[in-house]
């Protein structure tokens, strides 16, 4: 590729790009096919690497942009070009005015441009008569209790109960499984099942590792009666020993 850039053999070089050739391809010493043109002065080859996105920030191994380069073999022309190049510009000369899209609810009879916010909209929304969701308890359907009480005339959408009274959703709560007093703080999270069925945890009751604190006094007492029974011992030992000779 950088040959035909050096050639200003453009056909070659656009069949190369169109095979998957890298535009901005640099060879062992840094150099670009921009580079190459731009030496070799082929104005419409430097022209079209430009439009096709050719970086010309790109340095040699020597720290030289094509623009350098340029100077350097006084390519006035390709100077000129680099220069006064500027991606921004070309891509806004290429952008087409897109035509806005409308589109029309059936629902709310009316057109529209933005779906997103059309569809999100309170008239929109209100106009659907969406249903309200199902009411998702925490228990399954499956469940004795849950059975019992749609068995009672229970609804699902009404408060626990027979009649629909009482709150709709089962109470949360924390086991209280300690002697602490009540309100305390607590690092447990509230919920509506604790264990499932047949659950052996249920009736456990829950142990705590307490150390005994022992007072001052105690450990005084017990110092004394160890040097006591020490100095007993000893005595006893000496007259085993004055006893024997």
């Amino acid at each position: 590729m950088l040959k035909f850039a050096q050639n200003g053999d453009l056909s070659s070089l656009k069949n190369s790009i169109e095979c998957g050739a890298d535009i901005n391809y640099q060879d062992k010493f840094g150099w670009t096919a921009l580079m190459c043109a731009s030496v070799e002065s082929h104005v419409t080859t430097v022209r079209f690497l430009l439009k096709i996105g050719a970086d010309t920030n790109v340095t040699n191994n020597s720290k030289q942009t094509a623009i350098d380069l340029a100077r350097k073999s006084k390519r006035s022309k390709i100077v000129d070009i680099l220069e006064k190049w500027d991606p921004d510009s070309d891509l806004k000369k290429k952008s087409k005015v897109i035509k806005t899209e409308t589109y029309f609810c059936e629902i709310c009879e009316v057109e529209y441009s933005d779906k997103i916010k059309h569809e999100s909209s309170t008239a929109h929304l209100f106009n659907r008569q969406l249903k309200p969701s199902a009411p998702h308890f925490t228990i399954p359907e499956s469940n004795k209790g849950f059975q019992l009480m749609l068995k009672h005339g229970w609804n699902k959408t009404t408060g626990l109960g027979s009649k629909g009274q009482g709150p709709k959703y089962p109470v949360k709560t924390v086991l209280k499984r300690d002697r602490q007093g009540f309100g305390g703080e607590t690092k447990q999270k509230s919920k509506v099942t604790h264990f499932d069925a047949n659950d052996a945890s249920a009736v456990e009751r829950c142990k705590k590792n307490s150390e005994r604190r022992v007072s001052v006094r105690t450990l005084s007492r017990r110092e004394a009666r160890y040097r006591e029974k020490k100095d007993k011992n000893w005595e006893r030992e000496m007259r085993r020993y004055f006893n024997s000779d």
